[in-house]
């Protein structure tokens, strides 16, 4: 997010460069000299000259809304950014959720198998069972306690991942609190409806604005620059003052790069936008179908099977 702002403040100030009324600083000329005369005298001769460059292009424009799409894209990535953050928490904070209930249940586990072995110890110095039978409760008990050693490593990694996600230090107590058996309710076409305003599509959407600027900035290039000026001059003690009218003559260089590579942009940026708005739709409707089997299962679980094992 940091990184977001940074670009954000970055694309902020090429706008305010883009909004100047003029591209071009007007232009002051001074120009001192002396001329000779017949006689063998000299003459002082000045000339002051001030000019203005105008775009006929619409060029002024374009470069605006071409900063704009760029400041809309650096804000676009901020919320992505953002987006992917949240989702990372969210599944770590599952994470940690999940392996605290099963430190629980190996807990208990442990317990259990731990007081079975101890009955079976008992058994078995008073003769009731075999040998066989002790180790199988030994090792029930071992295997039990390996698994709470693996379960509080799992726990482990996922609090450091959370941590790391919410920018805590090592250090910093971590407890989370949640009931896994809250089932969330999805609806699919609300959840197409608010992909369409997902961060990454409004940032491609951006960055199509910059490129179709950047089109038409070139063909702003294709047409006149205007340039008005006012020129003073004294020679001989007159004083002369005329206007200028130039015209710069786009026969050369005629925004020719900018137009192709803007059409360009473009083109590749509307394929991205297709194919990624399909890909969005396809994760969702994919997922939501995962998720009703899933739930479907832990339904079918909770009704029938839990009972019986309680």
């Amino acid at each position: 997010p940091s990184l977001g702002a940074a670009g954000r403040d970055l694309s902020r100030a090429r706008l305010r460069g883009a909004s100047a009324l003029f591209r071009e600083n007007p232009v002051a000329e001074i120009e001192l000299g002396q001329r000779s005369t017949p006689s063998g005298g000299r003459l002082l001769e000045e000339e002051f000259g001030f000019s203005q460059t105008f775009e006929l292009g619409g060029q002024r424009r374009a470069r605006i809304a071409q900063a704009s799409a760029g400041v809309d894209h650096a804000i676009a990535d901020m919320g992505d950014a953002n987006r992917l953050l949240l989702r990372d928490v969210a599944v770590a904070f599952t994470r940690v959720l999940t392996a605290t209930e099963r430190l629980k249940l190996a807990r208990a586990s442990e317990a259990v198998a731990a007081s079975l072995a101890e009955a079976t110890g008992r058994r078995f110095q008073a003769g009731e069972i075999p040998v066989l039978d002790l180790n199988l409760a030994r090792s029930e008990q071992s295997r039990a306690h390996s698994e709470l050693s693996v379960v509080a490593a799992e726990l482990a990694i996922a609090t450091g991942e959370l941590r790391s996600l919410l920018g805590m230090a090592w250090n910093t107590p971590l407890a989370v609190e949640g009931d896994l058996r809250e089932a969330p309710k999805y609806e699919l076409d609300t959840l197409l409806e608010a992909a369409l305003d997902r961060p990454d599509l409004i940032a491609l959407k951006a960055s199509l604005r910059e490129a179709e600027a950047e089109y038409r900035l070139g063909r702003g290039f294709s047409r006149p620059d205007l340039a008005l000026g006012v020129h003073q001059k004294r020679e001989e003690g007159s004083t002369a003052v005329s206007g200028t009218l130039t015209l710069t003559l786009p026969v050369f260089q005629r925004g020719q790069e900018l137009q192709a590579s803007g059409a360009a942009r473009a083109q590749r940026i509307r394929g991205e936008i297709q194919a990624l708005t399909s890909s969005i739709q396809n994760e969702i409707r994919s997922a939501f179908e995962a998720w009703q089997d899933l739930a479907e299962s832990a339904a079918e679980l909770e009704r029938n099977a839990i009972p019986g094992v309680q």
